[in-house]
């Protein structure tokens, strides 16, 4: 991301399971990217739809 600032809008993570590590948040956070957990794509589309990403 450091490379390409400004590429990257959002980061999309499927839940699956009960073991979902939320560590790289900050990360993303950090470049002022959301990192969202999402239960299906269906989820991640609305999101980027209502953002205007895609």
């Amino acid at each position: 991301m450091t490379e390409f600032p400004g590429r990257v809008k959002a980061v999309y993570i499927r839940i699956i399971g009960k073991n979902n590590s939320q560590d790289k948040k900050a990360v993303f956070e950090s470049e002022n990217v959301p990192i969202l957990y999402v239960q299906d794509t269906m989820e991640a589309e609305a999101h980027a739809l209502k953002m205007g990403y895609i």
